[in-house]
């Protein structure tokens, strides 16, 4: 996660390739990099995993938490 994370930060400095991106950025989509829709994916199946673990008692992950580190 933190590697796409890192993609998509750099993806989202680069200049955008072709002008529907342009347009996208400019008004506020939040994904409009190919990096930044993976990592969206991947956080929903975290979260679904997290769901999994509360459901069985277990302790949950802060991904937040640990994506900052």
């Amino acid at each position: 996660m933190r590697s796409l994370q890192a993609r998509a930060k750099k993806e989202e400095k680069a200049p955008p390739g072709d002008l529907v991106s342009a347009w996208q950025r400019a008004f506020g989509q939040e994904d409009s990099t190919p990096a930044r829709r993976e990592f969206k994916k991947v956080r929903e199946r975290a979260g679904k995993l997290n769901d999994v673990l509360r459901a069985k008692g277990c302790p949950m992950v802060d991904f937040d938490q640990e994506l900052s580190r």
